[in-house]
């Protein structure tokens, strides 16, 4: 499905997703001139002609319909040209986020976009600090995910995602109360 937006007019969205009303993915399709300008509007949400969020126009039930745009020097664009003897020239934009690009050590924030079935313990043993044995992996998760450290981001269209929020004081402080409940090595010796 394609959406059309209520900020420019000639821009059409096709995938999006939000973590915390804010813009995590874009893909959006449009005329090369207009495309461009809808970007550097992006890229100009403080000012007067800037756009700081992306609403969109009769999305399905469920899913989020608008995205705040978040700071210029959060977000990375991948742009291609489309040649259709249908359309003409298209202009085909991925807006995203940079946290989706690698586990960002100072904030302590990875955002992971999936279509599909995720690795969320191959990432997990990769971006948290202590290690982790694959024995662990079914309730490690789901202490991570009741603390607060995983989240699911499941109201995206046309693609989801997972956000990491691993805070290394309360990664420590969930591993080690998995281990003093004497579960994780019981479960080594069976």
């Amino acid at each position: 499905m394609i959406f059309k937006i209520l900020e420019q007019d000639d821009i059409f969205i096709d995938s999006i997703l939000t973590w915390n009303s804010g813009l995590v993915f874009l893909s959006a399709w449009g005329r090369e001139t207009s495309l461009l300008e809808f970007i550097a509007r992006m890229q100009a949400s403080d000012h007067e002609t800037g756009i700081d969020k992306i609403t969109l126009v009769n999305p399905p039930a469920g899913a989020n319909r608008t995205a705040y745009v978040p700071s210029a020097k959060m977000l990375e664009k991948h742009t291609s040209k489309i040649v259709s003897p249908i359309f003409g020239d298209l202009v085909h934009a991925f807006v995203v986020d940079k946290r989706t690009s690698g586990f960002d050590v100072a904030t302590r924030v990875a955002l992971h976009l999936h279509l599909g079935n995720p690795d969320i313990w191959g990432m997990l043993k990769k971006y948290v600090h202590v290690p982790l044995l694959d024995e662990w992996k079914d309730e490690l998760i789901e202490r991570f995910l009741d603390s607060g450290l995983l989240e699911f981001l499941e109201d995206g269209i046309g693609v989801n995602g997972i956000c990491f929020k691993l805070d290394e004081n309360v990664v420590e402080d969930v591993v080690t109360t998995f281990l003093k409940a004497g579960r994780a090595f019981n479960r080594l010796s069976a």
